[in-house]
């Protein structure tokens, strides 16, 4: 619900507040379409502020941190994101996907995908806390005091990277699964879960294979849709000049008749 005793501090109306709020969540989805990630993310803070109950502001929150969590290699956004996806997913997955109604397959696409990237992010951050403690316990300088502290410590993370990596193709295969919503960015990431899984190898080259066949006609189609948008834009310029020269060299009467 919207915040009104907070912008009432600011003398706000309701109409005002409205128009604050609507500003906030249009500014979130540009910046966050145009990669300003960090931007988007106050953009939807601003916006849950007035309304916390915005489930679309949530939801881009999330994508914001996880992010920016993977690219600063900070486990605490990413594990922030992971909840917000978890608390989104009851609400928002419809009941042929075992949720609790609401059937807008958009949201419910952009939910479970957030999910399963969550929970993939989680698994590589976990695989490489295991690479690291590895080359640890193959130092020669590692004492044996040291030594079985460190193990337990590698077989725990050896352990939660395998649990979100079930999570994280639990997730993508639901999105998979709903005809309205097969990508190919779901499908990457079900080769990038799949692959560090192990022991997945025909599954990873048949999700690699549609996912290259999706991206050649994303690539196909944005081309033509390029080249559609040159040629229309060619014959408009034409027209604009054709236009501006006929107005300079003919009077009103003889440019009516064309």
């Amino acid at each position: 619900m919207l915040a009104g005793p907070g912008c009432a501090l600011f003398g706000l109306t309701g109409e005002q507040e409205q128009a604050m709020l609507d500003l906030h969540r249009q500014n979130a989805v540009t910046y966050f379409d145009a990669g300003s990630y960090v931007q988007a993310l106050s953009q939807a803070d601003r916006a849950l502020a007035l309304d916390d109950e915005l489930e679309d502001m949530r939801l881009v929150r999330g994508f914001c941190l996880l992010k920016l969590g993977r690219a600063r290699g900070n486990v605490a956004l990413v594990d922030e994101a992971l909840v917000i996806f978890q608390e989104l997913q009851p609400g928002w997955l419809p009941t042929w996907l075992g949720g609790g109604g609401k059937t807008d397959p958009n949201k419910a696409f952009r939910v479970q995908h957030g999910l399963g990237k969550a929970h993939l992010a989680r698994a590589l951050m976990h695989d490489e806390a295991v690479d690291a403690l590895e080359k640890r316990l193959n130092s020669p300088y590692l004492s044996g005091a040291e030594r079985p502290a460190d193990e337990a410590r590698r077989q725990r993370e050896a352990e939660q990277r395998d649990e979100h990596l079930v999570d994280a193709v639990r997730a993508l295969q639901k999105v998979l699964e709903d005809p309205r919503a097969d990508t190919a960015y779901a499908r990457i990431d079900m080769v990038l879960a799949l692959n560090a899984m192990g022991g997945r190898e025909q599954e990873v080259l048949t999700h690699g294979e549609k996912a290259l066949e999706q991206l050649a006609g994303d690539f196909a189609n944005s081309l033509l849709d390029q080249v559609v948008r040159f040629h229309v834009s060619e014959r408009t310029g034409r027209l604009r000049e054709y236009t501006m020269a006929r107005d300079f060299f003919t009077t009103p009467a003889q440019a009516s008749i064309d």
